[in-house]
């Protein structure tokens, strides 16, 4: 199953920063700073997601079905909205 999430802007070069000003350069700094934490944040929150629809999966094989509805309750909670995860919620 693949996870995605746009993370485009995350690992970019851009020295674009919105607005003119005082120092360009540490806007641009302060910029990419910000979107750098936006990725890490994401790339954190896609992780845990694949690991509990991981072990909702796991839950469902094992025939434990309250423990996998909670774990891929829990995936869509942390904002992947994926229709195998649907779609094995609707089974388990």
């Amino acid at each position: 199953m693949a996870l995605l999430l746009g993370l485009a802007a995350c690992g970019g070069d851009s020295d674009e920063a919105p607005g003119a000003g005082e120092s360009d350069a540490a806007k641009a700094e302060d910029f990419r700073n910000a979107v750098d934490a936006i990725c890490v944040d994401n790339a954190i929150r896609i992780n845990q997601a694949a690991e509990r629809y991981g072990l909702a999966q796991s839950f469902d094989e094992a025939g434990d079905y309250e423990g996998a509805v909670d774990a891929f309750e829990k995936v869509l909670a942390a904002g992947v909205d994926d229709a195998a995860v649907h779609y094995n919620l609707g089974n388990a």
